[in-house]
């Protein structure tokens, strides 16, 4: 009965036996194991509560108090950048290091850390989204405040009420235990988490994160730290917390040397003269055989994860200690600061160092270069820097010579500028704002060799207002230097060869129209038409519709100038579009001249990976995504070149994409969920929950979802406002193995990227990205090919040629709407499928929140694979009522299964769909999804050619096909009679080749084969035709040779040979050598088909017998005969309604157009 629960009626029971034993006459003593012996007088000073444990004969003590533990956080270092990148051994792999925040003395004593870096860490948003609010006692305390609060579970009278007094605030108290919740409240259950959020709102998180935050701080600088640099830019700092540091810092307790790389000790800063801020300060350089070579790691030293930033931010907190530090007091002998590698988002961070910058008496040279600013930090910073210029204190600017320009002011010639200088936001805006540029003078060297922007990607409206005065003030010198309509030499005239701002991500569309119009100007074009060669805006994401309308301008207003015959400049290329290839077509088709066909228009897209560039591994890409400036231009493009034969948006996605490869790579993994709502630094309260030590991967997959939509989305609104006889192509699949580096690189022109055409180079002689890969993926197959070789015991020539496939199927122009064939190369003879993509361990999961339904309502051709399709992606493909354009589906290599298949099939026929080709290659179809495309096919009168490879189609689901095709009512529908007859559907070409349609399957071919006027194709290899007999694959010969249409039979690997395969099947290969006799014999006419060809069990029509049916041999196999007819096999006529064969000597026609399907130019 010790702490046991008592109801009130066994309370009171117990009460009783305490007063009848104490009124007792014959009661003495009570003896208890626990206590010994207790008199009547000692029953009579118990408690009930002390009294029911005497009854239970125990002893309950009190715990004795556990030492406190405080809340850590570990976080993962590494002793260096080499240990890093090269792990000394991966098979016994050394402990990883972790470094807890706050520091306690245990672990501070045995890291003994010197050298502390925790860049781009994002401390204080971490720790906001891991602390969970009932750990902390006072945000904690809506939910346990009141008067059970101090009860512990067990007591005598623990469901008593308690009076108002035992309800006083007594914080001591309360922080020392509290046992119970008010209103049955679990402690970090759903139900009490939510209780917080609607009392505290977010404020109990900023509470107790900067208390946590705080509390590291000053862990890290305490009496006993031995650091002596310690690096926290990058985590959120707050003034409140830089004051913390600062504080520390002047009480001189810690050994501290530098605090974010800016000399703490006076001794050190009294000398410095260089003050060089650039990324993390890291050294990453390593020697070629640094890791062939044993060196040990340094002592003391621990480096973030993040060691891959290329960028830190600064935040409000580094802005202070940068302006508390870095004083002319404390750096009197200063001259040059260096700034690099920071992002600096906020104006009011900018301030404080602007702020310091100009009380900088001594500085004299100054170096800003790859900073990421807004557009009024670059304008906080220019206006900083102009001022220390005009205080005739700063001289040098990135290596621009300030001082002697202002003092040139005053002379009459021009100051040559040095060829050194690095031309960005400042230098360009410096030139302009303080009117310089009259007396500035180009280097030769510049001018011969070309005028080179530097971080045009971080380029903000400062640095592009900047280079259009430059371009206005040469534009004027051209100008001027013409007299009397002879031209003079211009002086100092620059040679600028190329713009490119493409993946800028601050310039806006006020600074491209001021560019545009300045382009435009008559002087500007005369001065630059030797030298401009590029304009690129591409994929700068702040770019609208204007932008574009600027640019379609610019563009109309060159051509307008080249079809006047006068001089419209040198500008070749504008957003990748090559204008000179245009207007030569448009002055071809002017003139009535027969013009050569224009390349495609290609346009790559690549997902970012969230946190790209930020670990090992990950791809920083060029050009990711399509801005609104960049779909509106493409778009007026094609409305202005037509001729232009299609449009096609490809779409990567990188492997890296996936959650577990992100946090394979480095990254953070917190316990709590993060709040979808919360787009800022701090997660909301309701995000973390009792559960949170197994977090559902939600949140990460609805970021990708949301990056890949985007993609999508883009692609969609090009398509839009395409014009209406544009063939619009659109396509997705995952980064190709080993070449994922030249995927992201990608290419800045945008049309002749697909290798197979002769443009495939660009003006320097650089092939394209898809023309390099397909090297790579010819080098590939190569090796593969001499690795078959030489396991056959074979020799492979250097020079061999790889065999040439039979046939070519392109029946609906089929091949040119898979990407796989049209941008990587894929041939079946020098570049195969599996050299592409080896196998399923290279797909990307497309996360089901992707909407990829609206691609059928918009393009042409649909081409989505390797991306792990199922039914749950086609859900709302229903709700797309109209597919006016679509023709082309290819969807192979996912896994949509028979229920995907219904609900495509389902949505094509309610669309009123006109497509004409399906491709659905291993996706999991079996007989009952083949049945739902027979079903269907009858109401999508243009599909005329099926892919069905590789599925899991048996003899139901084969004869289903061949029924609806052969316009036959199935047998189910027949109440097994024989089947009626609704006439054949102009199916021209069908691909079963990896199924198993077996006799029962072929016999039912074979009788649609022979009967069916416009079947120009059928592939039934590797369908285990012959495993019993060889019947019915002749029944399928005779009709071959009988039918009046099909050009192509492929019958090939349908026989057992000896052994198995890896995963105990049959070897499935040739016919036997008697078959393969009797064929060349007895069924296939002389002449008709290649023997070498028969011999493969492929049946290709070369020429067609111009004789009567009297030459053939024997007779067609009767349509409806029964499976176990024992008639002997023969090729007779044309008869039993079939269609007399065409002319001796007739082709197949091939046309891009319509039905293509022909041997191989290599084929015997």
């Amino acid at each position: 009965m010790a702490k046991k629960r008592f109801s009130n009626q066994q309370r009171k029971m117990l009460e009783g036996i305490q007063a009848r034993l104490i009124a007792s006459e014959h009661f003495q003593v009570f003896q208890s194991s626990a206590e010994g012996d207790v008199d009547r007088d000692e029953i009579a000073e118990k408690s009930p509560q002390d009294f029911a444990a005497l009854l239970g004969g125990h002893a309950v003590e009190k715990p004795e108090s556990n030492d406190k533990h405080h809340a850590r956080i570990p976080w993962r270092c590494y002793p260096s950048y080499r240990n890093f990148i090269t792990p000394k051994d991966e098979d016994a792999p050394e402990e990883p290091m972790f470094v807890p925040l706050p520091l306690d003395e245990e672990s501070a004593s045995e890291l003994r850390l010197q050298l502390l870096s925790l860049c781009m860490c994002n401390l204080r948003s971490r720790l906001a989204k891991s602390a969970r609010p009932d750990e902390w006692p006072v945000p904690s305390k809506p939910i346990w405040q009141g008067s059970q609060r101090l009860v512990c579970p067990g007591e005598w009278d623990e469901y008593e009420p308690r009076g108002p007094g035992a309800d006083d605030d007594n914080d001591e108290e309360d922080e020392k235990g509290m046992f119970a919740s008010s209103g049955g409240q679990v402690l970090s259950s759903e139900s009490a988490l939510a209780e917080l959020a609607r009392w505290w709102s977010r404020r109990w998180t900023l509470q107790s994160a900067a208390t946590f935050f705080q509390d590291g701080l000053k862990s890290l600088l305490s009496e006993s730290s031995t650091l002596t640099s310690l690096d926290l830019r990058g985590n959120g700092l707050t003034r409140e917390d830089a004051n913390v540091l600062l504080s520390l810092i002047e009480q001189q307790h810690s050994n501290l040397e530098k605090l974010n790389q800016i000399p703490v000790v006076a001794d050190k800063s009294k000398d410095t003269k260089e003050l060089n801020f650039d990324g993390t300060g890291i050294q990453k350089d390593m020697n070629e055989n640094d890791e062939d070579q044993d060196i040990d790691d340094p002592e003391g030293e621990a480096l973030p994860v993040i060691l891959e930033a290329e960028y830190v931010r600064m935040d409000e907190g580094d802005g202070v200690i940068f302006y508390t530090l870095v004083t002319p007091e404390w750096f009197p002998v200063l001259t040059k600061v260096v700034l690099r590698h920071l992002e600096i988002p906020q104006a009011g961070t900018l301030a404080y160092i602007t702020d310091a910058l100009l009380s900088l008496t001594s500085v004299r040279e100054l170096v800003l270069s790859e900073l990421k600013l807004s557009g009024r930090g670059a304008s906080l910073l220019l206006q900083a820097v102009a001022e220390m210029a005009q205080n005739q204190h700063l001289d040098l600017l990135n290596g621009l010579p300030l001082g002697r320009l202002l003092a040139q002011k005053e002379g009459a010639t021009p100051l040559q500028l040095p060829g050194d200088i690095e031309w960005n936001d400042f230098p360009l805006g410096a030139m302009a704002r303080l009117n310089l540029w009259p007396v500035a003078a180009l280097p030769q060297s510049m001018a011969d060799g070309g005028f080179n922007l530097r971080a045009s990607t971080s380029l903000t409206d400062v640095g592009l207002r900047g280079l259009c005065v430059m371009l206005r003030h040469f534009a004027g010198q051209a100008q001027a230097s013409s007299v009397g309509g002879i031209r003079s030499a211009p002086p100092s005239l620059m040679q600028l060869t190329k713009i490119d701002l493409s993946g800028n991500g601050q310039i806006t569309d006020d600074t491209v129209a001021d560019l545009c119009h300045t382009l435009q100007h008559p002087s500007t074009g005369a001065s630059l038409r030797h030298s401009l060669r590029d304009l690129s805006v591409r994929s700068c994401m702040k770019l609208k519709a204007r932008s574009a309308l600027e640019l379609q301008s610019f563009v109309m207003h060159i051509r307008d100038a080249g079809r006047g015959g006068s001089e419209s400049g040198g500008l070749q290329t504008i957003n990748g579009l090559d204008l000179e290839a245009l207007q030569n077509a448009g002055r071809a088709s002017t003139s009535g001249s027969r013009r050569e066909g224009l390349p495609p228009m290609t346009l790559r897209t690549y997902v970012e990976p969230d946190g790209a560039g930020k670990g090992e591994g990950l791809l920083k890409p060029n050009l990711p995504t399509l801005s609104e400036c960049d779909v509106l231009f493409f778009a007026c493009m094609l409305h202005l070149w037509p001729h232009i034969p299609h449009c096609h948006v490809h779409v990567v996605l990188p492997r890296e994409l996936m959650p577990d490869d992100r946090a394979a790579q480095g990254g953070f993994l917190t316990w709590s969920r993060d709040d979808p709502a919360d787009d800022g630094m701090f997660g909301g309260p309701g995000a973390v929950t009792n559960d949170s030590p197994y977090p559902p991967p939600s949140s990460s997959a609805k970021k990708i979802a949301a990056a890949i939509q985007a993609h999508f989305d883009a692609a969609r609104r090009l398509f839009e406002a395409c014009p209406t006889g544009t063939q619009l192509r659109f396509s997705a699949s995952p980064a190709i193995p080993d070449c994922e580096a030249i995927l992201a690189h990608g290419d800045h022109r945008v049309l002749g990227l697909p290798p197979s055409t002769a443009a495939n180079a660009d003006r320097q002689g650089e092939l394209s990205s898809f023309a390099k890969i397909k090297q790579i993926l010819q080098g590939k197959a190569q090796a593969r090919r001499r690795k078959i070789a030489r396991s056959r015991g074979e020799h492979l020539l250097a020079n061999a040629q790889p065999a040439r496939p039979l046939y070519v199927n392109n029946i609906n122009s089929q091949r040119l709407h898979c990407h796989f064939r049209t941008l990587y190369g894929k041939d079946e003879m020098d570049i195969e499928h599996g050299d592409i993509m080896p196998d399923e361990r290279y797909n990307v999961c497309l996360p089901t929140e992707v909407d990829i339904s609206q691609a059928f309502a918009v393009a042409t051709s649909v081409d989505l694979q390797h991306l792990e399709l199922c039914p749950a992606h086609l859900d709302r493909l229903c709700l797309v009522t109209d597919m006016p354009v679509l023709t082309h589906l290819n969807l192979n290599n996912n896994l949509l299964g028979d229920a995907g298949v219904e609900m495509l099939f389902r949505a094509l026929v309610d669309a009123n769909s006109s497509v004409v080709h399906v491709a659905l290659a291993s996706n999991g179809i079996g007989d009952e999804g083949a049945t739902t495309i027979a079903l269907n096919l009858g109401s999508l009168p243009r599909l005329t050619s099926l892919e069905l490879c590789d599925n899991f189609i048996q003899e139901r689901g084969s004869i289903a096909i061949a029924d609806a095709i052969g316009g036959y009512a199935s047998h189910e529908e027949a109440d097994g009679e024989e089947a009626p007859q609704t006439g054949p559907l102009p199916v021209l070409s069908v691909d079963l080749r990896g199924n198993r349609s077996r006799e029962l399957g072929a016999r039912r071919w074979a009788e649609v084969v022979a009967a069916h006027p416009d079947l120009k194709f059928l592939c039934l290899a590797q369908n285990e035709l012959g495993m019993l007999s060889e019947e019915r694959f002749l029944d399928l010969v005779c009709a071959a040779v009988a039918s009046a249409s099909l050009s192509v039979l492929d019958l090939q690997d349908n026989f057992p040979q000896e052994g198995t395969d890896v995963k105990g099947r049959p070897i499935m290969g040739p016919p036997p050598t008697e078959v393969i006799e009797d064929l060349l014999a007895d069924y296939t006419p002389a002449g008709e088909f290649a023997a070498e060809d028969v011999r493969r069990a492929v049946f290709i029509r070369r020429h067609r017998g111009g004789g009567g049916a009297a030459e053939k041999k024997g007779r067609q196999p009767q349509q409806g005969q029964q499976q176990g007819s024992a008639q002997r096999h023969s090729c007779g006529g044309t008869s039993g309604g079939a269609a007399a064969g065409t002319p001796g000597g007739a082709s197949v026609p091939m046309s891009p157009s319509a039905a293509s399907l022909a041997p191989s130019a290599g084929s015997p």
